[in-house]
């Protein structure tokens, strides 16, 4: 969200969803968003009694940072199998964020980086610890609640443009 658009945005979304938690008040209230501090100090303040949900998309986007750190650019059949591996049980397995987590910090202990890589790599680990809580996928899908924003996102630029 561009700074100069933020306060506006921030008093129209927060004005509209107190309407509709006035108006669904016993409604199971998700909060689904990137990983953007800014978003979730908002978020947090607004709605302390929501679902909390990193979007997945954004969550794959990290994992393949790490891959490209762990197996470098170059497509190896070894970086797909990991990123695949680690996509499907982030999404797939209760807990899965933690075996992520576990895979990385084996790689970093592996020393095999430079030292902007390591810091890079390091950032990636810090990241799916910061935001584990809110990773947990599997158990999302089986209650039936969305891990994706994308469908909302397209949605809102489609409204926008319509009004452009």
């Amino acid at each position: 969200m561009p700074e100069e658009g933020k306060a506006t945005f921030t008093q129209l979304f927060t004005t509209r969803v107190a309407e509709a938690l006035r108006r669904y008040p016993r409604a199971v209230h998700v909060v689904l968003s990137d990983g953007a501090t800014w978003n979730w100090q908002l978020l947090e303040a607004q709605y302390p009694g929501a679902i909390w949900i990193l979007d997945f998309y954004h969550a794959t986007q990290h994992l393949a940072a790490a891959a490209g750190l762990i197996f470098g650019t170059a497509p190896p059949p070894e970086k797909s199998a990991w990123y695949e591996r680690w996509r499907t049980a982030l999404r797939d397995e209760p807990g899965g964020v933690a075996g992520v987590i576990r895979s990385l910090i084996y790689y970093r202990n592996r020393g095999q980086f430079s030292l902007g890589a390591a810091r890079e790599l390091e950032r990636e680990i810090n990241y799916f610890r910061t935001h584990a809580d809110k990773m947990q996928y599997a158990d999302y899908l089986a209650a039936g609640l969305p891990i994706g924003s994308g469908v909302t996102e397209a949605g809102c630029k489609e409204l926008i443009e319509a009004r452009s």
